[in-house]
């Protein structure tokens, strides 16, 4: 096949559906008068849920409507039908992996009243006020009205449509000569959204290549969820990608509103100047509402999707791939390249070609007859080897994964109730079903030590091609009418297969260790909502290209305002060769702004690992990887307090600064909530604009020059990247070869001052690898300087200890802003010396230890 195993320079797009080949989208997108009433008289709470029923007088259904108000003020609305469908639907609000189960069962009181012919449900923050002719609600938080849904009178719930009397709704899907049966008959559901705020923008919907602010679609198409494997995907338009995350956000510049549509079937979302209208294949009406500021939107959708999994320190390290390291000897000739030139790298990979005729779990031994050795040679550096492990299985008697699956009865089946047999890299295949919690449990197995041969403890997984990806079918995914455990259909679970390929993995990572074990790390292409608890993700197969570099900053935010903080994009675009100055800047871009980095590529496109580049590039490449490792700490502590609390690692400016101006800011980022940073995406660029939030003090990250106001930037050989007035960040200077390999080095300190001579910041450090963080085995401190001292103090709620800390020190500090010089520094009584140049204060060999309480005073 051309499409695949060519090289790819656009997506085709006649392989994909549009809303007009997708017969519900077709049917419903732009329905009108839906006849909907609420029966008041039915209206009840019980155990702290209202509940009423609709009669859909259209087609003379009954409804069941019920609403319940978490304790957090997060109203939770669900719409089903109260007769069954012949066959069941995936009830997705109850898979614990997807919602956190005790967080929406922690329900507020309601109390319910009627006025006005209006139905009044509250709870002590929220109100919802119920219409029932035309039926309507709206939901008010603090006194003030968030949204009003079905607005327009366009909801839709089918189901049980007798094929006589409804031939329309009942038409049977076809595409490219495609068709696929619809046992269930029609069940597709909608909802229209209005949002009542002052100019709003929205975001979210992650994943998709659009624009940070969504753009109106009513006059195009809709965005579309429906995970499959678009391979050199365009930029700039709302087809289906890898992952999906229904997870609309209005904002303007001081608050948000979230609205979480939970359902995994096909998607499609309209956006409008101030509504938006979700429309799903199959499943429920059923959605959250979540408001209040930025960050308050992004920790309860935490809260409620789970919060973002603690990364290994090496996670946040250079990542080496390239489809065609086709033997050990390769493997080594790359890591001592990156080693001969300097270059920190912490981990290999290994794609598919590393597989034993493209059997996952098993190494081709005739290229990759020492790969163990190899895995400890690396450990030498504390490296680690990263393996592709595909769910799609050969279908040969001989390999022992897809003979143990078929066995169990582990396998999809197709709509007759027989395995699914179709064609990807292996050819004729089959895939795992991994709805299945007993086939996820055997998949766990596989990583086993003894099953999974030449692995060892230093060795972690890449799930790719899990939309899942299959050739020579329309959508280039699963059929639709695929059946699943539970007889359950794929048009029902579809956009989770990918979630639940990575839980397993990540099980199976976790069980083969021996005594505590080391925290998984998994990279996945397919991804739902709640798949960040187990995973990192990449955008998938890119282009080398200029608009796809540019491109990938507001992927990466879109993604972190969606809950999914450690993603990235392949570093100088995965198909095509990028020219040097692309290349380079690809690599000064993700050292800066993705949490996940990694250099990949196609085997046909030329090599691109660093020390490729020419002289000067290349200088300028490694140096922003030799930066990206002296900010490990930052890194390191906003990956701690995303899996706190749900704070992005990194973030649009609108997040933290409320002006209107910055709303659609979606090439600068804000790392953690100290460091600015204006990636250089465009070619041959004689300066970079750059726009600095005001009020703010804002210095140069380099050079510690302060600015107060945007301007234009003639030197561009570097990322712009300022430090935030009132922040303090911690570096580590010391050069080493991997992250692992830093973990006692000393820390150099800044503290950039604001207009008050304030400044705050925070450190955590673990052991960088195993779950010994959730005993407490740890240390998290929070730095402030204030009226001249500087103190370092235990976090107020997260406590801890780690033992191998107590010798290492903070062993300089630079104080940038001062206004005047102090007469005297003062340590546990004794005077320090200090240097001050250009309103940069110097301590050094100052040797504080980072993990005991302590102050310096600084007298004026």
């Amino acid at each position: 096949m051309i499409f695949f195993f060519g090289f790819a320079e656009c997506v085709n797009r006649t392989r994909y559906r549009k809303c007009e080949d997708s017969v519900f989208c077709a049917r419903n997108r732009f329905i009108q008068n839906s006849n909907w009433t609420l029966l008041a008289e039915t209206a009840q709470i019980h155990e702290n849920i209202f509940s009423a029923k609709i009669i859909d007088e259209d087609f003379n259904r009954e409804l069941n409507f019920t609403a319940s108000i978490l304790k957090c003020g997060i109203p939770h609305v669900r719409i089903a039908n109260i007769i069954p469908d012949k066959f069941p639907r995936y009830d997705f609000i109850k898979e614990p992996t997807l919602i956190d189960q005790d967080f929406i069962s922690d329900l507020d009181g309601l109390s319910n009243s009627i006025s006005f012919n209006k139905i009044i449900v509250e709870s002590t923050k929220t109100k919802i006020i119920l219409t029932p002719k035309p039926f309507n609600f709206e939901i008010y938080t603090n006194g003030s009205k968030v949204l009003t849904m079905n607005y327009d009178n366009s909801a839709v719930y089918e189901f049980n449509m007798d094929k006589k009397q409804y031939p329309v709704q009942n038409r049977p899907a076809r595409f490219n000569d495609q068709a696929e049966t619809l046992r269930n008959g029609p069940t597709s559901v909608g909802l229209s959204f209005l949002f009542h705020m002052k100019n709003l923008k929205f975001s979210g919907l992650a994943h998709h290549t659009l624009n940070l602010t969504l753009k109106p679609t009513t006059d195009d198409e809709p965005i579309r969820f429906f995970n499959t494997d678009i391979n050199s995907y365009e930029i700039g338009n709302g087809m289906a990608m890898y992952g999906t995350i229904p997870f609309l956000v209005a904002h303007n510049t001081t608050e948000s509103i979230g609205v979480y549509w939970c359902n995994p079937s096909e998607t499609w979302v309209d956006i409008s100047k101030n509504s938006s209208r979700f429309l799903s294949e199959t499943g429920y009406i059923e959605f959250f509402v979540i408001t209040g500021s930025h960050r308050e939107v992004t920790h309860r959708f935490a809260d409620l999707t789970g919060h973002p999994a603690m990364p290994q320190s090496f996670a946040l390290g250079f990542h080496q791939c390239r489809w065609t390291y086709m033997s050990s000897d390769i493997i080594r000739n790359i890591t001592n390249s990156l080693d001969e030139y300097m270059i920190p790298h912490d981990s290999i990979w290994l794609d598919l070609d590393h597989t034993d005729d493209k059997k996952y779990f098993m190494f081709d031994n005739s290229k990759y007859k020492d790969i163990k050795q190899v895995q400890y040679e690396l450990l030498k550096n504390k490296r680690k080897l990263v393996t592709l492990v595909d769910p799609h299985l050969k279908n040969a008697d001989y390999y022992f994964v897809f003979s143990e699956a078929k066995e169990k009865g582990y396998l999809v089946k197709n709509s007759n109730g027989g395995i699914f047999y179709a064609n990807c890299w292996p050819g004729n295949s089959s895939w795992v079903d991994f709805l299945n919690p007993d086939a996820r449990k055997w998949w766990a197995s596989l990583f086993s030590y003894g099953k999974y041969k030449d692995s060892t403890g230093l060795l972690f997984i890449w799930n790719d091609m899990n939309e899942p990806s299959i050739f020579d079918i329309s959508d280039l995914t699963m059929p639709r009418d695929a059946l699943h455990f539970g007889d359950i259909e794929e048009r029902e679970v579809h956009n989770l297969y990918g979630h639940f390929n990575v839980l397993a993995t990540a099980d199976g990572l976790i069980s083969r260790s021996r005594g505590i074990p080391d925290r998984p790390f998994i990279l996945t292409r397919s991804f739902f909502a709640g798949s960040q608890k187990y995973a990192a993700m990449w955008t998938g197969d890119n282009a080398a290209e200029w608009d796809h570099l540019r491109n990938s900053i507001p992927q990466i935010l879109s993604l972190s305002i969606c809950q999914f903080p450690f993603s990235g994009s392949d570093v100088g675009g995965f198909f095509n060769s990028p020219d040097k100055e692309l290349l380079c800047r690809w690599y000064q871009a993700g050292a800066w702004t993705y949490s996940f980095f990694r250099c990949h590529c196609h085997h046909l496109a030329d090599n691109r690992e660093p020390y490729r580049l020419s002289t000067g590039w290349r200088e300028l490449a490694v140096d922003a990887i030799i930066e990206r490792y002296q900010l490990f700490p930052l890194w390191y502590t906003a990956s701690r307090i995303a899996n706190l609390t749900g704070e992005p690692i990194v973030s649009p400016l609108y997040f933290y600064f409320n002006d209107e101006a910055l709303q659609d800011e979606e090439l600068e980022v804000l790392l953690g909530e100290s460091l600015l940073v204006a990636p250089i995406v465009e070619q041959q660029p004689k300066s970079r604009k750059i726009i600095l939030p005001s009020g703010v003090r804002w210095y140069d990250y380099r050079t510690y020059q302060e600015f107060t106001k945007s301007y234009d930037r003639t030197d561009v050989s570097s990322v712009p990247v300022y430090i935030r007035g009132g922040r303090i960040i911690l570096q580590k200077l010391t050069r080493r070869k991997s992250i692992p390999l830093m973990h006692l080095d000393n820390y150099t300190m800044v503290v950039a001052l604001d207009d008050k001579q304030e400044s705050r910041g925070e450190l955590y450090a673990d052991d960088g690898h195993s779950f010994k963080f959730l005993e407490n085995e740890f240390v998290h401190r929070v730095f402030t300087y204030k009226e001249g001292i500087l103190e370092n103090r235990e976090h107020e709620t997260q406590k801890g200890n780690l033992p191998d800390y107590e010798n290492v020190y903070i062993s300089t500090i630079k104080i940038v802003g001062c206004h005047e010089t102090p007469s005297e520094v003062v340590f546990e009584g004794k005077s320090m010396k200090f240097s001050i140049s250009e309103n940069v204060l110097v301590l050094e060999d100052v040797n504080v230890p980072v993990s005991k309480d302590w102050s310096i005073q600084f007298k004026f």
